[in-house]
């Protein structure tokens, strides 16, 4: 039987980043995601007095913080950067993880998008990655049978400005086990010399609720600031040791989610 995907869902996790070079960097924050339908949100906060969708809430999901970036459904623009990378629309779910808006503030570094077939199988995966100085890429991976495979392993050009202690001259390595029990995403980025930084999200899955909402503020308070004083804080910490400054290129200060990037598939490393 095919397996599908998780109903809306609630994933309490943990985020690490651990530079190599030039010099050793590493830090760990809590966090949590939201992990919704994107066609039926509105159904999905309905039900919950402490979510909303396209309005203020202490919790809520807006469709401008992702995609064209406007409050319309955000489908037609996820099926138009499948069909842009040659990847032909499923036609099933899709669905986003993502952190949500907390008393209207959010900060996605990434966002997940999983597509799935209509009958279950994950198809295709979209990282949209946002920066700190407004702008926006989507990687994009084609995937042929997600049923066989405990992770998915592909590789893809850096092209988006992201860091300004990390030049541009680097690739990536995905590792995605898609959300069901639990998600994990690895990054590897490596340059010519060797490994550069590893980043890493794990999480849990848990039901969504008002009640699992507050406790997962409760017990990771520093959600309401984390993402962005903890960006601005790690880059205080890689400037004090040393950093070299990467200046944003003008287009990294667009916002452009028409520009993606399509990222190639890869067989698992050998053990």
């Amino acid at each position: 039987m095919r397996q599908m995907p998780p109903t809306d869902s609630l994933y309490l996790g943990r985020v690490m980043h651990a530079r190599k070079r030039p010099f050793a960097h590493s830090f760990r924050y809590s966090v949590f995601s939201l992990w919704l339908d994107i066609d039926h949100v509105g159904d999905a906060a309905q039900g919950l007095a402490l979510l909303s969708y396209n309005r203020w809430n202490l919790f809520s999901f807006f469709d401008r913080d992702h995609g064209p970036r406007v409050n319309n459904p955000l489908r037609p623009w996820v099926e138009k950067v499948l069909a842009e990378a040659g990847i032909a629309p499923p036609g099933g779910p899709i669905k986003i993880l993502c952190f949500p808006r907390i008393l209207g503030f959010a900060f996605n570094p990434i966002s997940l998008i999983c597509c799935y077939a209509p009958d279950g199988p994950l198809r295709a995966v979209i990282y949209e990655v946002h920066n700190t100085v407004g702008g926006q890429h989507c990687y994009v991976v084609p995937v042929a049978d997600a049923d066989s495979a405990t992770a998915l392993h592909h590789t893809a050009e850096k092209v988006f400005y992201v860091s300004p202690f990390i030049g541009m001259q680097a690739h990536y390595h995905f590792t995605l086990k898609a959300p069901g029990d639990d998600f994990a995403l690895k990054i590897d980025e490596s340059v010519d010399e060797g490994p550069q930084l590893v980043a890493t999200h794990v999480a849990e899955r848990r039901d969504l609720s008002s009640w699992t909402l507050m406790k997962a503020l409760a017990s990771r308070p520093m959600m309401l600031g984390t993402v962005m004083i903890g960006i601005l804080w790690e880059a205080l910490r890689i400037w004090r040791k040393g950093g070299q400054y990467h200046a944003p290129p003008a287009e990294a200060m667009r916002i452009a989610p028409q520009h993606t990037t399509l990222a190639h598939p890869l067989h698992p490393p050998a053990a």
